[in-house]
């Protein structure tokens, strides 16, 4: 880990910038020295960027540019990662990209009273995602001595299970979703009762409930399991739901 250095320009004429998240003028901003990463701003807000070819501004939306930007969003999840271990960070929107450092100090300039709120809101805190997903059941038709009777009795028994299972999942996944919703800041949830997803939500968590997050999902990952459903929890992320930073920074 190095701290990043102050680049007031773009390195060179045949790059460009490429924006990787928002952080305060406080903010250590220790990234990995592979990065490349520096800081753009002198205000209140700073943004860490790095070089980037200039050719990707008219590549990036190419089909076949894809392995391209599978790796640009691997580095750019790594170093918004580390940022945000480090403290508080806006996530910039991947593939953001700025014809050079005076463009963007600008749009800082213009957007720090916003970015600045928004730090304050994530300050502290990180995102924990959580999906509810529908296991498959068995298929009684996939026995070879089944009969015409026992496969249609088999199918309602199995549709009325799945109704029951779906009625409890129901209850235990409201709950889950109060619970948490307690300890966040802020949240966003969609749920559904058919396909395979019945549930997903987002939620802005203080570091100190990290650990009541924890049990109350392992808790109701069990209450699922019984009701033919997975749990998928994934957390502490930086808080990629929750920051909305608009720069103006296209060439």
């Amino acid at each position: 880990m190095t701290e990043t250095e102050t680049a007031p320009v773009c390195p060179t004429v045949d790059t460009c910038v490429y924006v990787y998240a928002v952080v305060a003028d406080d903010h250590p901003a220790t990234v990995r020295a592979d990065s490349g990463a520096y800081l753009v701003g002198r205000g209140p807000v700073r943004a860490v960027c790095s070089a980037i070819d200039s050719a990707l501004l008219t590549t990036l939306a190419d089909a076949e540019s894809e392995e391209t930007l599978v790796r640009l969003a691997r580095r750019h999840d790594v170093v918004v990662r580390q940022l945000a271990e480090a403290g508080a960070t806006l996530p910039v929107r991947l593939g953001t990209l700025c014809a050079d450092a005076e463009r963007l100090e600008r749009a800082l300039t213009h957007a720090s009273d916003e970015l600045t709120a928004q730090l304050t809101a994530v300050r502290g805190c990180g995102e924990w995602s959580v999906r509810v997903l529908a296991e498959p059941g068995p298929d009684a038709s996939a026995r070879a001595d089944v009969t015409g009777t026992d496969y249609l009795l088999g199918r309602r028994r199995a549709k009325e299970r799945r109704a029951r299972q779906r009625r409890n999942a129901a209850d235990a996944i409201r709950e889950l979703h109060e619970a948490l919703s307690v300890y966040a800041r802020r949240n966003a949830a969609s749920s559904s009762l058919t396909g395979e997803r019945l549930f997903s939500g987002v939620y802005l968590v203080p570091q100190a409930y990290s650990g009541d997050v924890e049990e109350r999902c392992a808790a109701a990952a069990a209450r699922l399991a019984k009701c033919g459903a997975r749990l998928v929890v994934t957390g502490p992320l930086p808080p990629y739901s929750f920051a909305d930073v608009q720069l103006e920074v296209r060439a």
